[in-house]
């Protein structure tokens, strides 16, 4: 029997090989021992509509945890993009800024930054392990889910 990638929580499909923020929607994948590359959740892209401009923090920057790292214009949402983990600012995805949509479109691959941090920075008490927390991300997602449908918050 072969590993499991994804499962399907709320009709969505949740990649399991990266580490999710339960308050800024982003999502971080490592990509080596310091490095990670940092995206928004399918219920932040959806809930913020369409998605028509991303900009970026220049690369070298240093980003404290829950500090700005961005913005984006979207029809519900217009603001700053948050980091969940302090890190300095090393790479942007190019593509995202010339075709803003495809954020909304494949969230998980479509990566907006990456991040050199410090791997401690990973703590388990902001970030919902994937890969070794299954049961407790799929409960928080179906808790979102409802959350911002009741709110009103997401576009569906």
């Amino acid at each position: 029997m072969g590993k499991i990638d994804k499962i399907e929580v709320s009709g969505r499909k949740l990649p399991l090989d990266r580490f999710y923020d339960r308050k800024s929607h982003m999502w971080i994948r490592r990509i080596s021992e310091d490095r990670v590359h940092c995206g928004m959740d399918s219920l932040a892209a959806d809930s913020y509509g369409d998605i028509v401009a991303l900009s970026f923090a220049p690369t070298g920057t240093l980003v404290a945890e829950g500090g700005e790292f961005g913005s984006l214009e979207a029809a519900k949402y217009v603001g700053p993009l948050l980091l969940p983990l302090q890190g300095v600012i090393e790479k942007h995805n190019q593509e995202v800024p010339a075709r803003p949509g495809v954020v909304r479109e494949h969230p998980y691959e479509n990566w907006l930054v990456e991040v050199r941090v410090e791997p401690e920075n990973i703590r388990a008490e902001r970030f919902i392990d994937a890969a070794t927390r299954v049961d407790d991300l799929r409960r928080w997602w179906e808790a979102e889910t409802r959350r911002m449908k009741e709110d009103g918050v997401l576009c569906e």
